[in-house]
């Protein structure tokens, strides 16, 4: 017992740094969550205006079909003139008489796991399909 004094203190600065440590991961992760989030509204939204664009002539015949370009028009505008859209997110859409699709991709850089591994980044893909239907 007698060369023990200070062990403590050493103890309690390495378990200091490792919750810093978890506690940057953490932030991190948090960052990733909410642009996989902020990603997801853009592609839902943007999917959900390009069904919008019905094709009239299969409309007055009694058939329930999208306008394909229409529908990419209208789901790239909506999606481009998003709130959340950002600069480094990357647009996707596909459109048929069936449905519309929008998939949006976006790199999310690590601010603290780059100073421990250089050049890391978190890829997100979210894809978002709207179908034109007849509402309640």
């Amino acid at each position: 017992m007698k060369d023990e004094r200070g062990s403590m203190t050493l103890w309690a600065f390495g378990l200091s740094l490792l919750l810093f440590g978890v506690g940057f991961l953490a932030l991190d992760l948090w960052n990733a969550f909410s642009a996989r989030s902020e990603a997801a509204g853009v592609a839902d939204s943007a999917a959900i205006a390009g069904a919008s664009a019905l094709d009239e002539t299969a409309w007055r015949s009694g058939v329930l079909a999208l306008d394909p370009t229409a529908a990419h028009d209208r789901a790239s505008t909506a999606a481009l003139s998003h709130p959340a859209w950002d600069p480094s997110m990357a647009l996707s859409v596909s459109a048929t008489p069936e449905g519309v699709s929008v998939t949006v991709t976006r790199s999310i850089p690590f601010r603290f796991v780059n100073a421990l591994v250089p050049g890391r980044v978190a890829t997100v893909s979210v894809t978002g399909f709207a179908e034109p239907g007849e509402g309640p």
